[in-house]
């Protein structure tokens, strides 16, 4: 399966000069864990970093810093790591996990920002392919009953 296949297409995005604070408040207005960091370019939107809600926690929050004086620029940290669209899912969670990350932007073939892709998308993923077997392995069964010869 292709990550952008997976991937959710609404990204809500941010320029690193946000502040924190207006960076959670936009979090929690949309009811997300993270805002892709955004450069535009005459093709689109050219994604160049990420900030999670755990960042926003643990590396402004958790220190004691002032919310409303640090940037999403001042956290931030490069590279981004993106996908192609058209990777496959699999590698791509490989990939993922040997940075240990959960989620990263998903790029075009112009290297545009197409969606996210994150291992929430992914488990949902499995999960439909596992309901799916689990309903073969069901319909199976009750064939095999439906047909059986009964011997009185």
């Amino acid at each position: 399966m292709r990550v952008g296949d997976l991937a959710t297409e609404c990204v809500i995005t941010a320029d690193s000069s946000l502040t924190v604070t207006k960076a959670a408040k936009l979090m929690r207005d949309h009811h997300v864990g993270d805002l892709v960091l955004r450069e535009e370019s005459e093709s689109g939107s050219k994604p160049v970093g990420i900030v999670t809600d755990r960042d926003l926690v643990v590396g402004v929050m958790g220190l004691g810093l002032d919310p409303g004086v640090f940037t999403l620029g001042d956290i931030t940290q490069a590279p981004v790591h993106t996908a192609a669209a058209d990777e496959d899912a699999d590698v791509v969670i490989e990939r993922m996990r040997v940075l240990g990350i959960r989620r990263v932007p998903v790029l075009d073939a112009h290297g545009d920002l197409k969606g996210i892709f994150t291992m929430d998308d992914y488990v949902g993923y499995l999960g439909r392919q596992l309901r799916m077997v689990s309903d073969l392995i069901q319909n199976e069964r009750i064939r095999e009953e439906d047909s059986r010869l009964v011997i009185s």
